[in-house]
């Protein structure tokens, strides 16, 4: 009996730190990956507006086949500043890897889903900057922020108009992989590797169309949280909004 095509994985920012580990996690599942970035299999700088449209021509031109094979499209990619907001040099930069480049090539990529009737899995790795309030991270935070809403809300457009298509949102707290500078103590930090392992374990079980998680630190390894707030963590008490997942 003749085995069928491997499930294929799209991973926006699969070069370094969390995003090789999820690639490396997807072969551990036999999900083939295929890495988007400036050194990847489908090259693309998402600093530079020019790249990006030509990435965004090439999935236009695509051969059906291909984008039907793509079960997966893990949004990992990002760019980080640790200071004070006025003293920020990489505004424009964490604006287009952050939000921009990224909600364009994925408007190219679900326009020919859709087209093909083809449903696939969002992962979108957020953070728990998003709910958590941190000095000298507002602009990574308030993208994060947006990619998460952003998500959210493109899970029941897709629930509308593409049906079986999935959403996760994952929002990891600190993890090992080198955004923070050396005047940060990382050592108690998470091993990318065990958030990657919990990111496509929850992924490949998930049954409502739209969930979302924390993965939070807990007595020095990783637990999985759908909590609205973690109450050890400061400043918990200030988004008390319902990020709940959708359905049943």
């Amino acid at each position: 009996m003749m085995k069928g095509k491997p499930m294929k994985a799209w991973i926006l920012g699969g070069s370094s730190g969390l995003g090789l580990e999820l690639v490396k996690e997807a072969e551990r599942h036999s999900i083939d990956p295929v890495t988007l970035g400036r050194n990847s299999q489908l090259q693309v700088d998402l600093s530079d507006r020019q790249s990006v449209e030509a990435l965004c021509q090439k999935i236009e031109v695509m051969e059906a086949e291909l984008l039907k094979d793509v079960s997966f499209f893990v949004w990992n990619a990002g760019e980080f500043e640790y200071g004070p907001f006025d003293q920020a040099e990489k505004l424009a930069s964490m604006f287009a890897i952050n939000a921009d480049a990224p909600t364009r090539i994925l408007q190219t990529f679900v326009r020919r889903k859709k087209k093909l009737r083809s449903p696939f899995h969002l992962i979108t790795i957020a953070s728990v900057a998003v709910w958590k309030a941190r000095a000298d991270m507002a602009i990574y935070a308030g993208t994060k922020a947006y990619q998460a809403q952003f998500s959210r809300s493109l899970a029941l457009e897709f629930e509308r108009d593409l049906p079986g298509s999935k959403v996760v949102i994952v929002h990891p707290a600190g993890m090992k992989t080198g955004l923070f500078p050396a005047s940060i103590n990382t050592s108690e930090f998470m091993d990318p590797r065990e958030i990657a392992g919990i990111i496509w374990r929850e992924a490949l079980v998930q049954e409502k169309f739209c969930d979302w998680f924390n993965v939070l630190r807990v007595e020095g390894k990783p637990s999985v949280s759908r909590e609205n707030v973690s109450p050890e963590l400061a400043y918990d008490e200030l988004p008390k909004y319902n990020t709940g997942g959708f359905g049943g």
